[in-house]
């Protein structure tokens, strides 16, 4: 078996009787505009996968599934096949329906010699994420994409695996999402604290999985982007690991393998040799001058919502219509406040995410507590409350600026956000 790393959560597992791609994310722009690869490809993705057999997609998210790269893809090798979860979700399998791909939806495949299994995360509701894991004689890869620790999930992983075990294992190590770089804090201080904190957070993620996995090489995964465009200015502050950050653990320095970039790391999993492996961390100044002159063509509510004249949107109608439903499919069992401004010095839409108690707009909300403030440009909710972008895109593309009172994390409050929309 060998496996090619690519950029971010691509890699290609070949085994003598098939070759599978994963997660292809190659166009610019996923979550709403702002997310950019770097390093750059030197040349074009197709060609540096290659023809392969089939394409696994892990789950939903724009940086594991690409339907424009895909059909991109498939322009050039149409007999490729598509391998997805058969969860009970459904939440891809409904999207690559709607895009028009034909697709298999498995819980294991034999071909040969070689086994394929599809393992969804159960503590990933909303999007289910899967890991996969590729057998062959007594060798095994499995790739655990985004997903979040399962002793379940784990357990199934390693009664796959023929030695009980992987033989490598493709690791989470680092995450997006808009916290702490996109949170009002009260000092710097706090906030680099934050990064840190989250920086750190995810590396114990990947080592925890080395604990439980046991695999005899570890790799670092998935994760990878740069924020483009006037957003960049948060990059610094996104408690966002370089892969090589896992060689600084001393516990699982001589286990973990960092693969260079373009194809160019292949792992032989027959003398686990590698071809190429990168020690040295990303250089930020070039980075930083990379994304400074990348031609940033705009968000994407900048580009798509483009309107006649000057009347004002139907936010507050529409917002009425979606706190009803958001009420309806996930409401949390303790009073707390939703403050949402289109401008810093505008009334906020005021909602509670507990009981029905309308929506109002408030000028002075300094007595609802505990609450969450998120600006937010009013493309942008006018786009989310109609179903045309998704809430957990704004969140990951860092798009809004949001304050918290007291600053305590509460996963109903985002749960019911994630339902915030008018549309069905």
């Amino acid at each position: 078996m060998k496996l090619k790393y690519i950029y971010s959560a691509c890699a290609v597992i070949e085994t003598p009787d098939i070759r599978i791609a994963s997660d292809p994310w190659f166009t610019p722009g996923a979550d709403i505009g702002s997310w950019l690869h770097y390093p750059p490809l030197d040349k074009n993705p197709i060609n540096i996968i290659g023809e392969v057999d089939a394409i696994y997609i892990s789950h939903v998210h724009a940086d594991h599934y690409d339907p424009i790269f895909l059909r991109q893809y498939l322009e050039v090798y149409p007999k490729v096949r598509f391998f997805i979860t058969n969860g009970a979700l459904g939440l891809l399998a409904r999207r690559m329906t709607i895009d028009g791909f034909k697709f298999e939806q498995f819980e294991t495949k034999k071909v040969k010699n070689t086994e394929i299994h599809i393992i969804p995360c159960e503590s990933s509701e909303l999007d289910h994420d899967t890991a996969c894991v590729v057998t062959h004689g007594n060798q095994s890869i499995v790739n655990m994409n985004d997903n979040h620790i399962s002793p379940k999930q784990i357990e199934k992983i390693c009664a796959t695996c023929p030695n009980g075990r992987p033989t490598a294992a493709l690791l989470p190590y680092t995450g997006a999402g808009p916290f702490p770089q996109t949170y009002y804090f009260e000092s710097e201080i706090e906030q680099n604290q934050a990064a840190e904190q989250k920086k750190q957070q995810f590396l114990g993620v990947y080592s925890e999985y080395i604990d439980r996995l046991n695999p005899e090489v570890a790799i670092p995964f998935a994760g990878k982007f740069v924020l483009m465009g006037p957003l960049a200015r948060h990059n610094n502050l996104r408690g966002y690991a370089d892969a090589v950050d896992v060689l600084n653990i001393p516990k699982y320095k001589d286990a973990s393998i960092v693969l260079e970039d373009n194809g160019k790391g292949i792992l032989n999993l027959e003398n686990m040799k590698a071809t190429a492996v990168r020690t040295k961390p990303y250089d930020l100044a070039k980075m930083n001058d990379y994304i400074a002159k990348y031609p940033f063509p705009g968000y994407h509510y900048e580009q798509e919502f483009k309107f006649l004249d000057n009347r004002p949107l139907p936010l507050l109608n529409l917002l009425k219509v979606a706190y009803k439903r958001a009420l309806e499919r996930s409401p949390t069992n303790f009073d707390y406040w939703v403050c949402l401004r289109t401008k810093l010095d505008s009334p906020a839409f005021v909602f509670n995410t507990c009981k029905n108690q309308g929506v109002s707009l408030v000028n002075d909300i300094t007595s609802l507590k505990p609450r969450i403030e998120v600006e937010i440009d009013p493309r942008l909710l006018f786009g989310i409350l109609t179903g045309y972008y998704h809430w957990e895109e704004m969140d990951g593309g860092s798009h809004t600026m949001t304050r918290r009172v007291p600053m305590d994390f509460r996963i109903e409050v985002y749960d019911f956000l994630r339902y915030l929309a008018a549309a069905p």
